[in-house]
């Protein structure tokens, strides 16, 4: 299982830089948001949400790739898959409420 929550700080680091493209990264961070722009590019394409909004969509776009990823880069996990043995599941955590929501 691969699983987002919401309120991701990593992911609003990401919005962030990718809303105010002239700042420089943290350190510390940058290796994780570099990682998470493309989720970020891509729910401001499919979403057109800006802020809180688009963290949000961000962080559930970055569970579903990197559900792609495991797939795409691990042969004998994507073998397991296409012989029904494992499943990989993304999931989205609402952090407010509790609620885990399952994505197929």
């Amino acid at each position: 299982m691969v699983m987002g929550h919401e309120f991701c700080g990593a992911v609003n680091a990401a919005v962030h830089f990718a809303e105010h493209p002239g700042i420089n990264h943290t350190a510390g961070i940058n290796d994780i948001v570099d990682e998470l722009m493309p989720a970020v590019y891509q729910a401001q394409e499919k979403t057109g949400l800006a802020d809180e909004e688009l963290v949000d969509a961000a962080a559930r776009e970055n569970v579903k790739i990197v559900c792609e990823k495991i797939l795409n880069d691990s042969a004998p996990l994507r073998n397991l898959v296409e012989k029904g043995k494992i499943k990989i599941v993304g999931a989205y955590k609402m952090l407010s409420s509790g609620t885990v929501e399952i994505f197929e």
